[in-house]
Order: structure tokens, then sequence, then C-alpha cells
């Protein structure tokens, strides 16, 4: 040949795969070289004297491209999918020239799915990564440990808390005594609904990690963190009054009215609510169970010493909201009184029939008059919503026995050990918690505190979850086959 090759366009097919080839094993050396430290290749190796036979003159010398435009160095596969048409099968080797690039810089912003895709390497899921293959395997280990092994079961335990970061080492004992508690630990699901603020400190208690929302723990159990907007609890948060709040404790707090608003986490589901300042004894699964048979909306637990409404609700005057004749008003003032530290609730029913736009009426109500219609927080307003039942109207709500709320302990002394240890669930209302330096019954209440991190393993899988008792403890009163005292049981109200 004389002079400049001769190119003809029409065969150029003919050479594809095997610049192809060329290219594709060029950009493996570069990759390695950019991992290396060094900083890419100077020059594209087809300018660095390669040559080019013409399939018509095989028996000529080879001789250099001197008329293809040189090409500064890219990343092989960018330069590939931008000059290689699938579908025509043609390559452009007198391109203008590409500004320099290290070998994975072009594929910022999701554009490596893009240039592998269109050389077949990849893509979505496929083998070509922006970095090395221990990214990818590094990717699936930290995936967010947050799905129910046993999502699907149908009978999966809900339960609920809803906490300040003042109370969260009483969530982390209770958690640890309803794991202990329940007759099956690998369908449990906890739920603990805090505001925005708080869920940091809250996940990192829980070994939850800061870009999750749950773990699944060694004992096969879900525990979710749930943020919940304070300013929609706002509406349904009751005025407390100073000497209330300094006897009972900090009951005015926004989490403490966020039982209200469960549907709003938990869809269709039949929960157990529980205060943070409870340890339960029994697999609350009965509970569920015995709501649901009864087609009711909500099940409040009876008192072992009754105790009527007017304990609570008042007949405040000069209110205008508020008219002291109202004949209903002493009606309900002589209805049995439920603490709400522990109920079951149907969330599908209690969204249907709206049940927080009632429990918000009154709220609206006793706020207006000053904070005088009742004494207390979220309890009276929530009794309010299904014991005010219209002429006619049916009751909507059925009484556990009262083994599942044993109250009291963070008030009352002199209670008999060896009494509360046969209850079902004690409950610390009042001030003196047992996380507190004043606290009491601490003897009751840190076993199950002390427990807690050994929820905080990995989940080992395998067909459930371990065992996690209390430290020094028999296994608490309540397993699948205990049931309440016969003495003790109580007629739905």
């Amino acid at each position: 040949m004389q002079g400049k090759a001769r190119r003809q366009p029409s065969k150029a097919w003919v050479y594809a795969p095997l610049v192809l080839v060329v290219i594709l094993c060029l950009g493996a050396f570069q990759v390695v070289q950019f991992h290396q430290g060094h900083s890419g290749l100077a020059l594209h190796p087809l300018d660095q004297g390669a040559t080019f036979v013409d399939a018509s003159d095989a028996q000529q010398q080879p001789v250099k491209l001197d008329s293809v435009a040189p090409v500064p160095a890219q990343s092989p596969v960018a330069w590939v999918a931008e000059h290689f048409d699938a579908g025509a099968v043609a390559w452009n080797l007198s391109a203008d020239s590409f500004p320099a690039e290290g070998p994975l810089d072009i594929f910022s912003g999701g554009e490596l799915s893009a240039a592998a895709g269109a050389v077949g390497l990849g893509g979505a899921g496929g083998g070509l990564d922006a970095g090395d293959g221990g990214e990818a395997a590094e990717a699936e280990v930290e995936r967010c440990n947050d799905v129910h092994p046993n999502a699907d079961s149908p009978d999966m335990l809900h339960v609920v808390y809803a906490s300040d970061a003042a109370q969260a080492e009483g969530v982390q004992a209770s958690v640890a005594s309803v794991v202990s508690s329940t007759a099956t630990p690998d369908e449990l699901t906890v739920h603990i609904i805090v505001q925005k603020q708080s869920a940091p400190h809250f996940k990192a208690l829980f070994g939850v990690r800061e870009d999750c929302n749950g773990i699944v723990t060694v004992t096969g159990v879900l525990i979710r963190i749930h943020t919940i907007d304070g300013a929609l609890i706002e509406r349904s948060k009751a005025k407390v009054s100073s000497s209330i709040k300094k006897e009972r404790g900090a009951i005015d707090t926004t989490e403490n009215f966020a039982r209200f608003y469960m549907d709003l986490v938990l869809d269709r589901a039949v929960v157990v609510y529980l205060d943070a300042d409870t340890i339960v004894q029994a697999d609350l699964g009965r509970l569920c169970k015995e709501l649901l048979a009864s087609g009711k909306t909500i099940g409040f637990v009876a008192r072992e010493s009754p105790v009527k409404m007017d304990k609570f609700l008042r007949m405040p005057k000069n209110c205008k909201d508020f008219d002291p004749k109202w004949k209903q008003w002493k009606q309900l003032m002589k209805q049995n009184a439920y603490n709400v530290g522990v109920f079951a609730v149907n969330l599908q029913r209690w969204k249907d029939l709206h049940v927080v736009m009632k429990v918000e009426e009154f709220v609206a109500k006793h706020n207006s008059c000053g904070g005088k219609l009742w004494v207390g927080g979220s309890q009276p307003p929530l009794l309010l919503a299904f014991l005010s039942i219209p002429p006619g109207g049916e009751k909507d709500y059925i009484v556990f026995d009262a083994a599942w709320n044993a109250g009291d302990l963070g008030w009352r002394k002199n209670m008999g050990l060896n009494k509360l240890k046969s209850k079902f669930v004690l409950h610390w209302n009042g001030a003196q918690k047992p996380w507190n330096p004043d606290g009491l019954y601490k003897e009751l209440w840190l076993p199950h505190r002390q427990a807690f991190p050994a929820l905080l393993k990995p989940y080992g899988g395998g067909g459930g979850g371990a065992e996690v008792t209390a430290p020094g403890q028999q296994q608490p009163p309540g397993g699948a086959e205990q049931q309440p005292p016969p003495q003790q049981q109580q007629q739905q109200q």
C-alpha cells in the first residue's frame, strides 16, 4: 500500500468484535492501574502504535493509523457505549476527542448501569460495579434487618409502646418481659412510637441502625421504631394541673397521648398497648384472641378494687362549653373507671368508627374549660369515648381480668411480693418509677432490665427464637396454659 491506510467503512463490522475485545482488555488494565494509585493513561491505547490490517490486503505489511484522530484517555466502557451502535453495528473511529477521566469517574450518578447495559455488561444487578466486588457484598450485609421472618403469620402478636426519652429504660425492661412471657417470641412484633427528635436515641438503645427502622433480635422478635408528628398529637393533649403531675408523674407528655393514633402506624391489626412502666408476666396473645372473639373494638382491664368515674370527672362552673345539668355526665360519673396503661384494641374498628374524633372532642371541651372537666391525662378522654353510649346504643368494649393490670406500684407501699408475682402485668403507675432512685419494688423490675441486652444479639434464623428469661427468676407466670384465677374473673361491664 502507498501512503495512508485505505479505509473500507462497508467492511467495518468485520473488525468490531476484535476492537471490542481489545478495548475491554485495556479497560481492565486501566481499572487495575486505578486501584494501584495511578491517575490513568495519558493517551488512548489505539494511539500508541496500534496497527490495522486491511482484509483485502492481508499479505501486505501493517501500517500505523496515522489518519485516525487521537482520542485522550477515557473509561473504555463509556467510550464503547457512546460510539457503538448495537443496531447498526458501526464504529466511529474518527470521532472528536474526549476529556481525560479516570476509569470510574464517568459512572457517577447512575451512568454505570446505562453504559454497561449498552454493551451487555450488566445493569441493575449485573456483574459490573463501580467498585470492587467487596462493596456489593458489604451492601448485602448492611441491608436493614427490619422484616419479620414470620411476617405472614396470622398469629402475629403486636405490642405497642409510646414513650419519650425519659422513660426509655422502662421500655427496655418491659420489652424484655414481654419476650420472656410470650409463648412464641418468633411471632411477636414490638412497636415503639416516638417523636422524631427521640428516634436516634431509641434506635441506639435498641440496636437499630440510624438509617433503618427496626431490627430482628436473637429471639426472632421484630422491634420497630415509629416516628409520629407531635403537632398531630396536640389535638388530643389534655391539660394537666401541676399538682396532679407531682402526684402521678409526667402524664402530660406528648407521647402519653400517642396511643390515640396507633392506627396511623399500624393498619388492620389487633394490638396490645402497654405503658412504659409495666412488666409482663403472661402471654399477651390471649388478650388479642379474646378481643377478636368478642367482635368489640377495645378491651379494658378491670381494677381489683373497683373505682368509679366520679373519682376523675368534675362539674366545673362558669364553663361555656359544659352544661352542669347535662344528665349523661352525671350518669358517666357512676360508670366503672379502668386504667388504660394496659388495653387491647382492634385498630381497624377504631379507624372505621372514628374513635379518635370522639376523643379529640372531649379533650377540646376539657381544655376550653381550663382543664377542669377531669383529673388526669389520657385516661379520662379514652374512657369517655366508649362509656358515653348514645340512647339505645350498645357498648363497644369488653373487660379483662384484673390480673392483667396490677397497678399502683409507683406509689402504694407494702404490697406483698408473692402476690405481685402471681399477676399477669405489673404497672408502676405513680411517680416512683422503678428506674428512678426512689423507685418502688425494684426487685421485680430490675431482672428484666438486666436481661434486655441479650435481646440485641443478631437473629440467627433457624426455626424459631431463642429463649430470653430474667436472670435468677423462674419462668414468669402465664405461659400458654395459664388461666386467670377463677375467683378473680369479672363479668363484662
